[in-house]
């Protein structure tokens, strides 16, 4: 299912107008239904604001409705992970969100290509996050603070500061990171 088409989905089973999704998101109607139409592709912290009011995280809006067998209980091959992607050059993969899994923390691959960041404006959710840069460099912004992480480098912030990643490089990026709780 296109982002746009499980967006509408999802403000039409919370009974919300676009107006009124608008108004608690801060997003403006106009990008709502350009979103909703999949003329335009969300950045992660516009999809993060408008997930908000809907009472949904990311993994809530891309995860899994039915749990797939697995090899064992404690391995999920790179096949099993969901693909949290809100936009093209952006790639998140991620455990499977299952019913019933009492998980406290979220592990995403992150792939950052060339210019592409999470959004204009930083973005914040519940809990703690942490993660090690595998290769190129992406620019971290945590509250006032800016960072570049580099091959090896680890970060960790409370992700209730508002936080930005951007590649501004000509080579594509790759962090693993951990989410405390399952909230992103």
């Amino acid at each position: 299912m296109k982002i746009g088409e499980r967006l509408r989905e999802c403000r039409k089973r919370r009974g919300l107008s676009l107006r009124a999704l608008a108004q608690a998101s801060g997003v403006t109607v106009g990008a709502l239904s350009q979103i909703e139409n999949d003329h335009s592709s969300p950045s992660v912290s516009t999809l993060k604001r408008v997930l908000n009011p809907l009472g949904l995280s990311m993994a809530d809006f891309f995860g899994e409705v039915e749990p797939r067998r697995r090899d064992c209980n404690f391995l999920f091959r790179r096949d099993d992970l969901v693909d949290l992607s809100p936009t093209e050059g952006l790639q998140l993969l991620s455990l499977p969100l299952e019913p019933g899994a009492e998980r406290k923390m979220q592990v995403l691959e992150e792939t950052y290509s060339p210019g592409v960041n999470t959004g204009e404006k930083a973005y914040s959710h519940k809990g703690e996050e942490c993660g090690i840069c595998l290769e190129g460099s992406v620019e971290l912004t945590v509250d006032s603070e800016t960072a570049i992480l580099r091959p090896g480098d680890v970060y960790y912030f409370n992700s209730e500061s508002p936080h930005r990643f951007h590649n501004p490089n000509s080579h594509p990026a790759r962090l693993i990171s951990v989410c405390l709780a399952h909230t992103f």
